[in-house]
């Protein structure tokens, strides 16, 4: 396991297509990370289940999933040909296996907060094609208001690999809405169609899940994460996801959706890797959610 040292000196979406079947509590949980409580979506796939019950020893994750607040994470893997899951969806690999391409560590404690080590590597289980790798928050957004803060820093990266911050929504229209801003540097990646001035995929990216990828430099002025820590460790992302809905909506991308109506958003940040040999790895920390 790394150590928090080191830091001193498309076609398919990279949204993972999560389909929430419960209403999610209204207020923010737990900003700042205080809590080891996490798990995936389906206790129905044991293969791929992962979950870890550091901080709520009493959650039941696999015959009670949503009884407890937690985080949720979500590894989507997919051919190159984009063809369909190589293993269950929203579960393509398990956590932390032997050999697995995703990994999920954590450094610090619940007192003064954890910061959280997502590692992922392009091994994908056919045609070396993409992982997807997100952590979402568990939580219900208004996008009216909506702003977040993430800490990140880029531990390391090879290849095809991606870095993004994310709000995903059930639209009226019961399509899923993923609006996803990539943080800069943004890899040639062959899959991108750039179908409009800082727009670098907008689609269908199956399952009646549209996804549009955003710039985060060019039209939200993010800064750049820094390879290993080049710049001294980690870089700050305050985002206004209001905004980020009004810049899409103005490109043509959301229809008619009333930005007051979506009330079910959730955030995340996450890693995708594309092609044999690529490889991402980020910590997070200090994550909040505001204007709720």
């Amino acid at each position: 396991m790394e150590t928090l040292r080191r830091l001193t000196g498309p076609l398919a979406s990279v949204a993972l297509a999560l389909s929430l079947a419960v209403a999610l509590p209204g207020c923010v949980w737990d900003e700042g990370i205080h809590k080891r409580c996490v798990w995936t979506l389906h206790p129905d796939n044991p293969s791929t289940f992962y979950y870890d019950t550091t901080d709520c020893p009493a959650a039941d994750p696999i015959n009670n999933t949503w009884g407890t607040p937690h985080w949720y994470v979500g590894v989507n893997a997919l051919g190159k040909t984009q063809t369909g899951n190589c293993g269950p969806k929203s579960q393509g690999y398990k956590l932390n296996a032997a050999g697995s391409p995703v990994q999920l560590g954590w450094f610090g404690g619940a007192a003064g907060g954890y910061t959280v080590d997502m590692r992922t590597s392009g091994d994908s289980c056919t045609d070396n094609g993409e992982i997807s790798y997100a952590m979402f928050d568990f939580n219900n957004h208004k996008i009216v208001g909506l702003t977040s803060h993430n800490e990140i820093a880029l531990i390391r990266q090879a290849g095809i690999h991606h870095v993004y911050l994310e709000m995903y929504f059930k639209a009226p229209d019961g399509t899923q809405r993923d609006l996803t801003v990539a943080l800069p540097p943004n890899s040639a990646d062959p899959r991108y169609n750039n179908p409009k001035s800082g727009v670098l995929f907008a689609g269908d990216t199956g399952g009646g899940n549209i996804q549009v990828i955003l710039s985060g430099k060019d039209l939200f002025g993010l800064p750049s994460l820094c390879p290993g820590g080049s710049c001294g460790g980690f870089v700050t992302y305050d985002v206004n996801w209001e905004q980020v809905f009004d810049t899409a909506r103005q490109k043509g991308y959301l229809g008619s959706i009333d930005k007051a109506s979506v009330t079910t958003a959730a955030l995340a940040i996450g890693t995708q890797t594309f092609d044999l040999g690529s490889r991402a790895e980020i910590y997070h920390r200090n994550w909040r959610a505001g204007g709720q």
